[in-house]
C-alpha cells in the first residue's frame, strides 16, 4: 500500500521534516518494491525512511556528505561518496544536479542497475541521459502538493504545487 500525503496516519511535518517530495514514491514504488535502494546524496534520509517504513522496498542505504542534513539513522553513511565504495544496491536514487560527475559513480556500479533520476528540470534530465551506460526505461511525472509543509521554510525555488519529471534508467556497463 502506498501512503499518500492526504492519509491521516502520515504526518509529514512531524515524521519527515527534511524531505519534501515524498509524493514521488507513488511513481517509483514499482521499481523499489522488494529491492535494496541506495540514495546517493540522501540528505536527512527521509525518502529512504519513508520507503522503509511503508514497506516500499526491501532495505535502504544512504550516503550523505553534508553535516547540515544529518539525522541519527543507522542506514546513512556520512561520508563523501567519492571517498568510499558506492554501497551495493539494486536501485539507486539520485537528485543531484546534471553537472555532478556521475561517471565517477557509474565506474563503480555493476551492470543492470536501476537508476531513478529525480531532478525535475528537463534540461538536467536531458544532460543526465547522455551519460555512458544510461538507458531510459520510463519517463514520467508526478503531481505534488507541498502545501502541507507550510510551517517549514522551503529551501528551493520549487513551487508548492505542480508536477515534476522523473526518469527511470537502466545502467549497463557498455
Amino acid at each position: 500500500m502506498i501512503l499518500k500525503m492526504a492519509d491521516p496516519q502520515f504526518v509529514p511535518i512531524e515524521s519527515y521534516p527534511e524531505r519534501i517530495p515524498l509524493d514521488i514514491t507513488n511513481v517509483i514504488s514499482k521499481y523499489t518494491r522488494d529491492k535494496v535502494v541506495c540514495d546517493l546524496g540522501c540528505g536527512a534520509g527521509d525518502l529512504l525512511e519513508f520507503l522503509k517504513v511503508t514497506n516500499l522496498c526491501k532495505d535502504v542505504v544512504g550516503v550523505e556528505s553534508s553535516a547540515r542534513d544529518t539525522r541519527s539513522r543507522d542506514y546513512i553513511i556520512h561520508s563523501d561518496m567519492f571517498s568510499i565504495p558506492i554501497p551495493e544496491a539494486d536501485v539507486y536514487t539520485l537528485w543531484l544536479g546534471a553537472s555532478f560527475p556521475y561517471s565517477k559513480i557509474f565506474d563503480q556500479l555493476k551492470s543492470d542497475k536501476t537508476i531513478i533520476y529525480m531532478d525535475g528540470r528537463e534540461l538536467n534530465q536531458d544532460n543526465f541521459g547522455r551519460n555512458k551506460g544510461i538507458h531510459l526505461i520510463e519517463s514520467t511525472s508526478y503531481s505534488y502538493d507541498e502545501s502541507v509543509y507550510s510551517k517549514i521554510p522551503v529551501r528551493s525555488p520549487w513551487t508548492t504545487k505542480g508536477e515534476r519529471i522523473v526518469k527511470i534508467y537502466e545502467y549497463r556497463c557498455d
